[in-house]
């Protein structure tokens, strides 16, 4: 399963949504898990 270029921006993106909750100490995981989810998605339907 070669890596979709897509799905690596999204985890690129959710990296650094991290730190920045990290630094505004959100609730990583709740957020991380949406972002991720919505990313996939995008992934699916492109």
């Amino acid at each position: 399963d070669k890596a979709n270029p897509k799905r690596v921006e999204v985890l690129k993106g959710a990296l650094l949504l991290m730190e920045e909750m990290r630094a505004k100490n959100l609730n990583v995981k709740l957020c991380l898990g949406e972002f991720l989810l919505k990313g996939w998605r995008a992934t699916k339907l492109a």
